[in-house]
């Protein structure tokens, strides 16, 4: 089971790495990360949903609620 959970792990590491690395290898296709979040945030009640999923993965996660 732990071989599992690392290889899991290593895939997500592997996934975020080329995801990362794609805008620079085809920047016409893909879009970087920084410009999508720059244009999610442009309007505010995604601005406010993002907030409250913050808040709300830290009030689970941090406080042991």
């Amino acid at each position: 089971m732990h071989a599992l959970t690392v290889t899991g792990y290593l895939v997500l590491v592997l996934a975020m790495a080329l995801l990362a690395a794609a805008p620079h290898v085809r920047p016409g296709v893909v879009v970087s990360f920084g410009s999508m979040l720059e244009e999610v945030m442009r309007e505010r009640p995604a601005r406010v949903t993002i907030l409250v999923f913050w808040w709300w993965l830290g009030w689970h996660f941090l406080t042991g609620a």
